[in-house]
């Protein structure tokens, strides 16, 4: 709640900005440390003149000069060996020249910041879990030298935006920042994504990953989704809570009065806590589920689930990442 206090102006006797920002960077090394590192595959040819180094169907002995190395029967071709080079030595080794393609690509990352990732599991929030795995997105950028450009959208409109790509470790704190300490002022459920998605260039053949749990997407956002999935290589992490699918068991014959906060109209409500009413929450939350997938897989949409009380959810992120593209 600190950060709620903050912005209205109370509580400033107790903490002080530093303080908070001590605690929001310490927030933040735990994030970093619970995130992790895999490989970003692309299915389309960088249109960049930046220099790279990922591996694409362009590498090989032409290219920009990277460094020499010695000479690797299986790994060099016979073309790479450098005559001028080799002779310095006495001809005691073969020296090769190692080039690097022009393959340098932008990852464009959305992630929802809206209300309903808010809450969570015990062990973490679904905001958490969020920022762990935009971590993990811009830690799998790294090998590759490859860039990022993050926009986070809440409230009909986008709440934070890059202005402009960068290296990922340079960004990355101040992405994740942005997540686990969002703009709740209007406390509305619209989302801002049609307008997020306007930092992807119009082109195509753009990588783009989306972080979101889906809960109150429209049929007009599910357009443009598809709109947007057809001219570029969409991968979508969907963030979701066990109570979302469960309501909780209270044991016994006799119905139990749940007080739960609704997300959609903003009051209290209550669950009366029947096997009938369980039954009927989850499958509800299955028939969602199910319309989700269908649509990812009609727009060749690439997708995983992460769920806040799954130990798994970074290998999961890593899986999705380091995929064959659909469109490649």
């Amino acid at each position: 709640m600190s950060n709620i206090f903050s912005r209205l102006g109370l509580g400033a006797d107790s903490e002080s900005p530093a303080l908070l920002d001590e605690d929001v960077d310490a927030r933040i090394d735990d994030i970093l440390r619970q995130s992790g590192e895999g490989f970003v595959a692309i299915g389309f040819r960088s249109r960049s003149f930046r220099t790279g180094s990922r591996r694409t169907i362009f590498t090989g002995p032409s290219g920009d000069f990277y460094k020499t190395a010695e000479y690797v029967p299986g790994e060099h071709e016979q073309r790479q060996i450098m005559g001028r080079a080799t002779a310095r030595t006495g001809g005691r080794q073969k020296v090769v020249k190692i080039c690097r393609p022009d393959a340098q690509t932008t990852v464009y990352m959305l992630a929802d910041v809206n209300r309903t990732l808010d809450f969570g599991h015990s062990r973490e929030s679904k905001l958490q879990l969020m920022a762990r795995c935009a971590a993990t997105v811009c830690l799998s950028l790294q090998e590759t030298q490859d860039l990022v450009k993050a926009a986070l959208y809440a409230n009909e409109s986008v709440a934070y935006s890059m202005p402009r790509a960068k290296i990922p470790n340079l960004a990355v704190r101040q992405i994740i920042r942005e997540i686990i300490d969002p703009v709740h002022s209007t406390g509305k459920l619209d989302s801002g994504l049609e307008e997020a998605l306007r930092i992807v260039p119009a082109s195509g053949q753009r990588e783009v990953v989306i972080l979101s749990d889906f809960l109150n997407t429209t049929e007009q956002q599910y357009q443009a989704l598809a709109d947007l999935a057809r001219l570029n290589n969409v991968r979508a992490v969907v963030i979701q809570d066990i109570r979302e699918r469960e309501l909780p068991d209270k044991g016994g014959f006799i119905p139990r009065p749940l007080k739960v906060f609704d997300m959609t109209t903003g009051k209290q409500v209550t669950w009366w806590l029947t096997e009938s009413n369980r039954r009927k929450y989850t499958a509800e939350f299955e028939a969602h589920e199910e319309a989700l997938k269908a649509f990812f897989d009609e727009n060749h949409i690439r997708y995983e689930i992460v769920r806040t009380d799954d130990e798994d959810s970074v290998p999961k992120v890593i899986g999705l990442l380091s995929s064959p593209p659909l469109l490649s």
